[in-house]
């Protein structure tokens, strides 16, 4: 037994621990892909591809982890099943072994993809379930649940810690991007868009269209081209054949008069591209291209298009939501806008007098906390990684030094550390996925067992509290919800109202400064001062916009919203907060109207231009919230769980034992000092009356045998006087022949003899029928099968703590005997095995020498040996409340069907009795 355990167990470890390791691999290819994605994506919901790839990471999961689970149960099959005890000291041992195991592979690993907690949680949880499954009695589909929802937990673990190792790995991957600055792309990017519109139909249909927008022809033109999907600076203007701007888009790079200018002598049907200087910050460079656009030889103008980076302008800062892409050269794997970017340059040393020339972010780093940086250990690769406070919150930081020009320069690239907040965030973000699919699964499984389903106490219980609890759960998470939306309205609202009153001051102070200023240009001024882009309308009309290349392009109306100017003419309100929609996008806008030298204007700024950015967004919060309210439902499932087994095991318990009763089991017990009030009164009526019964049931017995006897004794009686008085009268006769001296006394001495003997025959079958009488009270006998009879009595104590295994050599076991009484003789032999502390117990069916023999042995206390031969009396008993019948009834049914019971064997360790039936002759 010991070899092939070692033989089993070795390669099963291995396997083990590789099929870990596999699927942790697996899981890293996998956030690659579109769950990468999704990690990144605002949306509550993923999209198709990434559902797709969800469902198929849960089916992997689950796959998976039953082959593990079943490695766990294979091994389980050699262990000590007798033995309680030993089989836990076992399990203990081996959950042991392997969690050693699990650590020195991980330790002997290159990238062990895995954290020795991690590893210690998931086989924790595969032997929880191998655990759970082995010792269940009966098979339950509902296993596949708590299997799929264990593979859901691990695979969300699995891959949020390889997000977050792969955002730290892309800080790496920043910083070297940002320093070299891939200019064949951006070269490649510019020259493939012009090279594009050349040949656009649509573009030389435009140019013979004299009411033409070229602000919408232009935005649309940028909107289809790789300038928008890359996320970089980019413009877009068209000119005509005289090189006259006609119009254009742009964002984050502004295109003027000056980019035209660069190819005054440009005339190549070719694009041509070179690198300039930003028209309004000089400090930026930039590439720009122009293409001629043409029509059967004639030329019909240009379209010149510019791209750039700058580190402050990372993550598209020039682009509104409504227009942002998805994708990111910088870096693919971590939302940009996420990072903090620091840029030092010097004269050529490396002391504390190093300059911060650049930051993008929303931080700029006092001289105390950029000392880690400036004084960290490079490796040889020049290269070094930190971990530095900011404010209340610690940021990975990876630091890259390069020499540039003959200057020390340093590029340190930061994100955050992951709070246990974000970590849950990511979780219920995919187990939100996950669970659609396991209520999917649960659903499946209830459709099959519904046609049998039953309803029990417990049950019904659980249900109750589930219900009950879950409503004001429910209710609580809307409720909330719907508080944390409008906290968040609140605050956008406060915040955009903020912006507007600088606004409002900035363009007074303007006009008051400077009275020669026009309204327009106090706006221009007021808006670059601040940063903030308005709108100003003079009744419905707009007469300015700072961001009026969208309005130009026709993305949004230059009339004011009717139902603003509903409220703010016609109802006098000075102040007005609403939500607005362009197609799907949804932004929130405030107007307030002000005064100007007597004149009523109305100023507006939303959101959709001047970016927000609160701690959570709707999205957050719903996840959030799922994520709780999830947990909590949980908690209150298991409490439930809890509490109506709690209440209802009692009840549960009493069931069985009215179901054994039912079956002729009088020796059933409920053991009434583990509950407590009614419920304990209710068990002791319950063994009083089971007690009461077995009384009555021997005096019932007692009184239908003397009743019996009674009957019989008088039937006997009555046949016996019978033969008698024609005896007496025969003999009378021959004694009087006797003393006559007659001469037919020889005849009458036969005749007489023969009606002595024929009387004494008559005695004689009297006595044997009064012999079966004694032998035969009251059975019913009939053929039946052994077998099912055997299984209908285990059955019974299915429930029991103890194992009952049946071990049958024959398919049918055809006897004669009265079912109930077999039954019943069953049912007392396990009840006793059970009462004698057996956790074991198994029952053998054998057919040798025209007979049935039935072992029942068990590893309870025993018999001793002192009173083995007086466990057939009657009366006799070791229980303090027994009645000493059940051995002596069971030994008289078996004698009464001509079969023998006996006991084979009995120690401290067992007990065994061997019961043998004759083979019904008729086997039709």
């Amino acid at each position: 037994r010991v070899i092939l355990f070692a033989a089993f167990v070795i390669p099963l470890t291995l396997l083990f621990l590789i099929t870990i390791r596999g699927f942790c691999a697996t899981v890293k290819s996998i956030i690659f892909d579109s769950t990468l994605r999704y990690f990144k994506e605002p949306n509550l919901i993923p999209n198709l591809p990434s559902m797709v790839m969800n469902l198929n990471l849960l089916i992997m999961g689950t796959a998976i982890l039953i082959l593990l689970v079943a490695y766990i149960l294979l091994l389980f099959s050699f262990l000590h099943k007798e033995d309680r005890r030993k089989m836990n000291f076992t399990l203990t041992a081996l959950f042991i072994f392997y969690q050693a195991l699990g650590f020195l592979f991980i330790e002997y690993q290159n990238e062990p993809l895995i954290t020795p907690v991690m590893m210690f949680v998931f086989i924790f949880l595969i032997f929880w379930l191998a655990v759970i499954i082995y010792r269940h009695k009966q098979k339950n589909v509902y296993h596949f649940v708590y299997i799929t929802l264990a593979a859901s937990v691990i695979s969300i673990t699995l891959l949020n810690y390889f997000n977050l190792k792969l955002e730290v790995a892309s800080l790496k991957t920043t910083a070297f991007e940002i320093n070299r600055p891939n200019n064949d792309l951006l070269h490649f990017l510019l020259s493939e868009t012009l090279q594009n519109l050349s040949h656009d139909v649509v573009v030389i249909a435009d140019y013979y269209d004299r009411n033409a927008n070229y602000y919408a022809e232009a935005f649309m033109l940028w909107a289809n081209s790789s300038l928008q999907r890359e996320s970089l600076n980019s413009s877009l203007s068209i000119w005509d054949k005289d090189r006259n701007y006609l119009g254009g888009f742009n964002s984050g790079i502004t295109s003027g008069k000056k980019m035209i200018e660069e190819f005054s002598n440009f005339s190549d049907a070719k694009p041509a591209i070179i690198e300039t200087a930003d028209p309004v910050d000089s400090t930026k460079n930039i590439f720009t291209g122009i293409v001629q656009i043409t029509d059967r030889g004639f030329t019909l103008g240009y379209i010149t298009a510019s791209i750039g980076f700058d580190i402050r302008d990372i993550g598209t800062a020039g682009i509104p939501d409504f227009l942002e892409s998805k994708k990111n050269i910088i870096n693919p794997v971590i939302d940009v806008r996420r990072l903090k970017i620091f840029e030092f340059a010097d004269s050529g040393n490396q002391s504390l007098g190093e300059k911060l020339t650049q930051v993008y972010g929303d931080i700029y780093p006092s001289r105390d906390q950029i000392k880690p940086i400036l004084n960290a250990k490079f490796n040889q690769d020049n290269e070094a990684w930190l971990t530095i406070p900011l404010g209340n919150e610690n940021f990975y930081a990876y630091l890259l030094r390069y020499n540039s020009g003959g200057t020390h320069n340093i590029i340190a690239v930061l994100t955050r550390e992951k709070r246990l907040s974000w970590d849950l965030f990511n979780f219920f973000k995919i187990f939100l996925i996950h669970s659609i699919f396991l209520i999917l699964l649960v659903l499946v499984l209830f459709a099959f067992k519904i046609k049998d389903l039953k309803l029990s106490f417990r049950a019904q219980l659980l249900t109750a509290f589930i219900v009950i609890s879950l409503i004001p759960v429910v209710v609580l998470a809307i409720y909330n919800r719907q508080t944390v939306q409008q906290r968040m309205q609140t605050a956008i609202q406060n915040e955009l109202g903020e912006r507007l009153n600088y606004v409002e001051n900035i363009i007074k102070e303007e006009l008051t400064e400077s009275p020669s200023h026009d309204y327009i240009e106090a706006f221009n001024n007021a808006g670059q001062d601040l940063g903030v882009s308005f709108a100003v309308y003079e009744g419905s009309t707009q007469i300015y916009n700072s961001k009026d290349q969208y309005y130009k392009a026709g993305l949004f109306t230059d009339k004011l919203n009717p139902e603003v100017y509903y409220q703010l003419n016609y109802l006098s309100y000075r102040e007005y907060f609403t939500q607005e929609k362009i197609d799907n996008f949804a932004f929130d806008s405030f107007y307030k109207k002000i005064t100007l030298d007597g004149m009523p204007l109305i100023i507006s700024v939303n959101d959709a231009f001047n970016k927000v950015r609160l701690s959570y967004s709707v999205t957050d919060i719903d996840v959030f919230l799922f994520g709780i309210f999830t947990f909590a439902t949980i908690i209150m499932i298991l409490l439930s769980a809890f509490l109506a087994n709690r209440i209802s095991s009692p009840i549960r318990r009493l069931t069985k034992a009215t179901a054994s009763v039912a079956n002729g089991d009088f020796n059933v017990e409920l053991n009434d000092n583990v509950v407590k009030g009614d419920i304990r009164e209710l068990f002791s009526s319950f063994n009083l009356m089971t007690r009461e019964l077995q009384k009555n049931q021997i005096e019932l017995a007692e009184l239908e045998r003397e009743n019996a006897w009674k009957e019989m004794a008088k039937q006997v009686a009555h046949e016996i006087k019978n033969p008698l008085t024609p005896m007496k009268l025969a003999v009378q006769q021959l004694i009087v022949s006797y003393r006559d001296k007659s001469k037919s006394f020889d005849s009458i001495f036969e005749k007489v003899s023969s009606t002595i003997l024929s009387q004494i025959e008559n005695l004689s079958l009297i006595a044997s029928e009064f012999s079966r009488f004694a032998r035969m009270p009251n059975f019913k006998i009939e053929k039946i099968d052994l077998l099912p009879v055997i299984k209908d009595s285990v059955n019974l104590f299915v429930h029991e703590k103890s194992k009952i295994e049946l071990t049958a050599q024959v398919g049918k076991a055809f006897v004669e005997a009265d079912k109930s009484q077999l039954r019943r003789m069953l049912i007392n032999l396990i009840r006793n095995s059970i009462q004698a502390g057996a956790d074991s117990i198994k029952l053998k069916l054998e057919q040798a020498d025209g007979s049935y023999i039935l072992t029942v042995s068990d590893n309870g206390s025993g018999i001793p040996r002192e009173i083995k031969e007086k466990i057939f009396d009657s009366n006799f008993t070791t229980k303090p409340k027994g009645m000493g019948l059940g051995l002596t009834l069971a030994k008289r049914f078996i004698d009464g069907i001509n079969g023998r019971i006996s006991l084979v064997d009995s120690n401290g360790s067992g007990a065994s009795f061997k019961i043998t039936i004759p083979q019904c002759n008729d086997k039709e």
